[in-house]
């Protein structure tokens, strides 16, 4: 396990301690107050969560932030965004979420986008934990025991309630006005992070969480995510 997590952190980066879970920074971030803030967030975002899902994850949860493009390429063996956040990891005893530092793009440092970012990266974790799911980035979900699509509504949904802004909920509404074919088509737009129709999926699945959270709160919805017939 330890070499699973070893490898999405980089050598040399520093442990910052963070109410309920580890933030580990690059030397060139490690007293910056975008850092400080960061943290504070990372913490925020993890009691909101908790409080919202009414649950609390025993998996000791790792916040990783990039100090550069190269760190995160090397660790998650693919270029991505330095907006980009994402859980690549979920085992029996840990899970990872990874981040850019603010330096990299001044976007990392909206304290509300980055709130409700964390918020939906904390949700996959307690998504992963309640249904027994493990996951190592690019090995195509084979761990997952929930469908990327009840996975990705339930993100969204709780990071909107958690941070309060429902704006983004009626912008993933607007986003999935389509039907989609099938929900496999969906589950596989949602997996292929470079699709161009990734924000339409992620709007049909919204819309089917919000809705059955509408109707049965997100505790109901929560304790049967491996079964969404249940709630959908």
């Amino acid at each position: 396990m330890f070499d699973k997590l070893a490898h999405h952190i980089p050598q040399g980066y520093a442990s910052l301690p963070v109410e309920g879970a580890t933030m580990w920074v690059g030397t060139a971030d490690t007293d910056c107050t975008a850092t400080k803030a960061l943290q504070r967030l990372a913490g925020v975002a993890l009691r909101e969560v908790i409080r919202l899902l009414r649950f609390e994850p025993r998996r000791q949860i790792h916040v990783v932030m990039y100090s550069s493009l190269a760190d995160s390429e090397l660790a998650l063996s693919r270029k991505v965004s330095p907006t980009f956040l994402m859980a690549p990891l979920h085992t029996p005893e840990s899970a990872v979420i990874v981040i850019h530092s603010p330096r990299l793009d001044p976007r990392n440092g909206d304290p509300s986008r980055m709130l409700r970012h964390l918020c939906h990266e904390v949700s996959h974790v307690c998504a992963a934990e309640r249904t027994g799911s493990t996951k190592r980035l690019g090995d195509g979900n084979a761990g997952m025991r929930l469908r990327p699509w009840v996975d990705e509504g339930l993100a969204v949904c709780v990071a909107a309630e958690a941070a309060g802004q429902h704006d983004v909920i009626e912008r993933a509404l607007a986003a999935g006005f389509e039907t989609p074919s099938s929900m496999d088509v969906v589950d596989s737009e949602l997996c292929a992070l470079d699709s161009k129709r990734r924000s339409w999926a992620f709007g049909v699945a919204t819309s089917l969480v919000w809705a059955a959270k509408q109707r049965h709160g997100f505790r109901t919805v929560f304790d049967h995510l491996d079964e969404p017939k249940r709630w959908s």
